[in-house]
């Protein structure tokens, strides 16, 4: 049975803020809630069938900025506030159980240590100093 916590899996572990100078970063829930966005990329490496031995991650934004998806293992839901600058992810629940390898763990490190974003039509990406740390693209 799947447990809910409240220190969330690192996107929602801690404060994240971000910006961009893409002129969607104005209402970004509006373009971000249009899609289901899966991982297309992780530190660089596009080929993660090996890193997640199944389904890959993805983030779902709801435009009231809730955020649900998936860690490649657990479930996760929590809140996205936009801000003048970006956007923020707050804390919020996820589902706890043992995961295989190594992925879920690379994902959500990733995610917790991004200080901004890149959002283009058909790209989300998360970043730090410049360095795409996540890309996620529109699921097809």
């Amino acid at each position: 049975m799947k447990v809910l916590i409240y220190a969330c899996a690192a996107l929602l572990l801690s404060t994240v803020s971000c910006g961009t100078s893409n002129s969607l970063s104005r209402y970004p829930f509006r373009y971000l809630s249009q899609e289901v966005w899966v991982l297309a990329s992780l530190n660089g490496v596009a080929d993660l069938q090996s890193t997640f031995n199944g389904e890959l991650p993805y983030l779902v934004f709801g435009t009231d900025g809730i955020t649900s998806g998936f860690t490649g293992c657990n479930n996760l839901v929590g809140a996205v506030t936009n801000l003048d600058d970006g956007f923020r992810v707050d804390r919020g629940a996820y589902t706890e159980k043992a995961c295989p390898g190594e992925g879920e763990k690379l994902f959500l490190e990733a995610v917790r240590t991004a200080t901004g974003y890149d959002l283009r039509k058909g790209r989300f990406a998360l970043n730090d100093s410049g360095r795409e740390l996540v890309v996620f693209t529109p699921k097809e």
